[in-house]
């Protein structure tokens, strides 16, 4: 079984704060069994577009994703977590990066943000492609639990979530059982309902757990984040979640392979799956009336 924690942090301005609380978050979760321990998205400091500069980092070598590696190893466990990269060949060129070490330290998957947010729903509006350049490759990793099973991880990254297509990705083409979601989810969303509305809907269409790890919710924070970490099952239900949105937390559940065939063989998706009346298989295009296929 695997042994899943989704932190919440209360992020700050200050790197040393941040890094210091979520060392402990990690060894808190590695202590009470975790297998796999996920932080938020770029947990290093503020969230905003004015600040992600600040934030930059070479991926294994500092800051947060040297805290993440460490931790790993440390711990004898997974670590995942969001980053500012610095590009090594283009120090202008910045990616929001998910990024997963092993439980030697050794980096297994990396995971540049696709789907960069673009939100104006509140006073909390983003607006991350000013500053980021979009990933353009899926990623995921094995993890392995305790008794030597192993199950497919694949990486997101907040407003991911909301492409259903990219989790159907993650499933169908490389073999997802958990999709994580390290995320700065905006409280105004976070309010309508949104972000439990659909980790459980990809949770359930996908058959997969889904992991949402979040910054806390801070209501004088520069940019309100919703707090609220929960695991989600194949069933579609809540298996967990924070109980103070406010405060540090560690989230956690545990999958089976059992779980996970039982759904996956009592709902059989896979076998009535009819690609051919429901995927498009021509190249999408915009013509004389702007219509998409």
């Amino acid at each position: 079984m695997l042994n899943i924690c989704a932190t919440q942090l209360r992020v700050s301005g200050s790197l040393s704060d941040n890094l210091s609380r979520a060392s402990i978050l990690i060894s808190d979760a590695a202590a009470k069994g975790a297998n796999l321990v996920v932080l938020p998205e770029i947990f290093t400091g503020t969230y905003g577009v004015q600040h992600f500069a600040d934030h930059r980092e070479a991926i294994g070598l500092a800051g947060g994703s040297e805290l993440l590696r460490n931790s790993a190893a440390q711990n004898g466990c997974f670590v995942v977590g969001g980053v500012v990269e610095e590009s090594s060949t283009s120090p202008n060129t910045l990616y929001n990066t998910t990024v997963a070490y092993n439980p030697r330290g050794e980096e297994v998957a990396r995971y540049r943000k696709i789907h960069l947010s673009k939100v104006s729903v509140g006073d909390d509006a983003t607006s991350e492609a000013t500053t980021f350049t979009p990933g353009a490759s899926r990623s995921a990793f094995t993890a392995t639990d305790g008794a030597g099973n192993d199950f497919q991880v694949g990486l997101a990254c907040c407003f991911d979530l909301r492409f259903q297509e990219h989790a159907d990705k993650l499933r169908r083409k490389e073999g997802a059982d958990v999709i994580v979601y390290s995320a700065a989810w905006l409280n105004s969303t976070g309010m309508l309902g949104h972000w439990e509305l659909m980790l459980r809907a990809r949770a359930l269409d996908n058959q997969v757990f889904c992991v949402g790890s979040n910054h806390a919710h801070d209501s004088e924070g520069e940019t309100v984040m919703y707090g609220h970490s929960m695991i989600t099952s194949p069933w579609g239900n809540v298996v967990s979640r924070a109980e103070d949105p406010t405060k540090d937390e560690g989230v956690f559940a545990t999958v089976t392979r059992k779980e996970l065939a039982d759904v996956r063989e009592r709902i059989n998706l896979t076998e009535q799956r009819r690609p051919e009346c429901c995927e498009c298989k021509r190249r999408c295009c915009y013509w004389k009336w702007m219509v998409l296929c």
